[in-house]
């Protein structure tokens, strides 16, 4: 049991859970940590009404086949991400408030598979909940708004279950800027991933590895041999400036 401490300045994680270890985490102040809570290894356990801020990474990392359960906390703040769920971590999501975080307020990667349920989501600078391709989730009754890219997105090859969420608010840079033709980097730089539709330029000779985003593909290689890859997470390296030819839409 750790309770009532305070957790900071650390320069790895505040708490590491590891190789099936599984305490209860209640109520301590995580923060000015790499990542504040990182679970992994088969790690279990329970975090429940902490307090988890301004951590560099993420607040609650939870991966390689962790199976935590966050319950009730406040996770706020990060200079990444909120909740990091990847290669094979699962667990339960459940009864946070999960705000301001720097990019999504919770992110779903390859091979992640938590249960996301009765969760407030808002204020995060990227998309309030992600799930990207080869990611899976069950999705419920969460509170979703004011988020910048979005609210619930998933990408292609996700499998995520959504049901009785109520999202609303959110400002959608994401598709309002596809829709008024600029491009995506306008709105993520190098700093976020939006998920949206991204392409690549045969013409061009472009890589799977250079995504193009669609109103890049309809200006700048406007008339060229083009391919759809998939809907998930990139920046548009054609409005990085990545590719042999300058990006028309960022020159105006």
């Amino acid at each position: 049991m750790l309770e009532g401490n305070e957790i900071n300045g650390n320069a790895l994680s505040g708490v590491q859970i590891r190789t099936a270890a599984n305490p209860r985490i209640v109520k301590n102040r995580i923060w000015n940590n790499d990542n504040g809570v990182l679970a992994h290894d088969a790690g279990m356990g329970v975090l429940e009404e902490n307090t988890i801020f301004d951590n560099t990474m993420t607040n609650v990392f939870i991966k390689t086949d962790a199976t935590t359960v966050v319950r009730k906390n406040k996770i706020f703040g990060s200079r990444g991400t909120g909740v990091s769920v990847t290669d094979g971590g699962q667990g339960v999501i459940e009864e946070n408030e999960i705000f301001d975080n720097a990019q999504a307020g919770v992110l779903v990667l390859s091979d992640g598979c938590p249960v996301v349920r009765h969760n407030r989501v808002h204020g995060n600078r990227s998309a309030g909940i992600e799930v990207s391709s080869k990611g899976s989730s069950v999705v419920r009754e969460n509170r979703v708004f004011r988020n910048r890219f979005g609210g619930i997105m998933t990408a292609s090859g996700s499998n995520s279950s959504e049901d009785s969420n109520h999202v609303y608010d959110n400002l959608d840079r994401v598709q309002k800027a596809v829709q008024s033709g600029q491009c995506l980097f306008s709105v993520s730089g190098k700093e976020s991933f939006p998920m949206h539709n991204f392409y690549r330029c045969i013409t061009c000779n472009t890589s799977d590895r250079n995504a193009i985003c669609q109103s890049c593909i309809e200006r700048c290689h406007d008339g060229h041999a083009v391919m759809f890859v998939r809907c998930d997470r990139f920046y548009c390296d054609c409005g990085a400036d990545h590719l042999d030819r300058s990006c028309c839409l960022r020159q105006n």
